[in-house]
């Protein structure tokens, strides 16, 4: 399958999936808490090459 067709598919999912954006932070703006995954990965950086630093997604 050729790369521009993938992205089609990607950009066809985006934009069938952004009409939930408005209900998604409805929902969040009326919960009393939000959780987050704060899971840390080593993340390689150009500034200290071969020196891993801690990050998180």
């Amino acid at each position: 399958m050729s790369p521009s067709t993938l992205l089609n598919y990607l950009a066809l999912g985006a934009k069938k999936l952004g009409i939930l954006i408005p209900v998604l932070r409805e929902e969040i703006h009326r919960s009393n808490y939000m959780q987050a995954d704060e899971t840390s990965m080593r993340v390689l950086t150009r500034d200290k090459p071969g020196s891993p630093l801690k990050g998180c997604f």
